[in-house]
């Protein structure tokens, strides 16, 4: 795998190397490390949106984890207790996620 993730001058040595290089796809969504190092005849695709569903779905999980107790109940579980206590409901509640 090419040096992406070097310094300016391993992503222009890679790219001397790959003569008959036609795209670089990356695995992240950020490219301003990468491309001002890519020759103009080279697609630069980024791996942007690819997370998004599961970063929601596991956002949405952590939310309702938190608020009905669910890490509690796991370190209760370590140390061999069992204490019921309810926990919060999602219903009504707002929330908010910021872009930024």
């Amino acid at each position: 795998m090419p040096p992406w993730w070097q310094t300016p001058a391993g992503c222009t040595e890679a790219f001397e190397q790959l003569p008959g290089l036609e795209l670089v796809q990356l695995l992240t969504a950020g490219h301003d490390h990468i491309s001002p190092h890519v020759p103009a005849e080279v697609v630069l695709c980024s791996a942007r949106g690819v997370h998004d569903a599961a970063v929601a779905e596991w956002m949405l999980a952590a939310i309702l984890s938190v608020l009905r107790g669910l890490p509690r109940y796991v370190r209760q579980h370590d140390r061999g207790e069992v204490e019921r206590v309810p926990g919060e409901r999602l219903a009504g509640k707002t929330v908010l996620i910021e872009d930024g």
